[in-house]
């Protein structure tokens, strides 16, 4: 009985270390958020799921000016920072993850106008964030979004749909839809 116990004690520990390791591969380490591979497994399964199904691609302006002004230690904190603010406004259901660098994606089971409406809650929370040692510098980010299927239909469309619309044109700091 007690060699029994024993292999079930390891086959559970094992199970939970493996759990653990798994979400350690899918977790952005900086701020907890989903990483790159975390989003390309949750989008299409989300949108097999069918719906509208809206995707945010932001790109955070003024980061460079802070990195070349206060060094990347810097820079990595507003960056965990801003990860941070996006991790506290989503709601359930909804999916955010760091795609890379300077760059978040969060995919809102919802359609376009309330995808609106939470854009503009993120940016203006994401502009008062402070930046790590200087009130004064200010980091904002440039959100664009895209709907399934009104504006793509699949994952691929979808993400180069919204990123398209993320690209600031002549240094603007705004929001475009698709």
């Amino acid at each position: 009985m007690q060699t029994l116990a024993d292999h079930a004690a390891i086959a559970i520990e094992n199970a939970s270390l493996y759990r653990q390791v798994e979400q350690t591969a899918l977790t952005d380490d900086l701020m907890g958020l989903g990483n790159t591979r975390h989003f390309h497994r949750m989008l299409p399964a989300l949108l097999a799921r069918g719906g509208p199904l809206s995707l945010l691609v932001l790109d955070l302006d003024g980061l460079k000016t802070v990195v070349d002004r206060y060094g990347h230690l810097v820079g990595s904190r507003a960056i965990a920072d801003v990860g941070r603010v996006i991790a506290a406004r989503r709601r359930p259901g909804d999916v955010a993850a760091r795609f890379g660098g300077d760059e978040f994606v969060v995919i809102l089971a919802t359609d376009t106008g309330a995808a609106r409406a939470i854009t503009e809650e993120l940016r203006e929370a994401i502009a008062s964030c402070p930046v790590p040692g200087d009130p004064e510098a200010k980091i904002t980010a440039s959100v664009g979004v895209a709907t399934f299927p009104d504006h793509a239909g699949n994952g691929e469309e979808l993400f180069r749909a919204a990123d398209e619309a993320s690209s600031p044109s002549s240094g603007a700091r705004r929001t475009e839809w698709r």
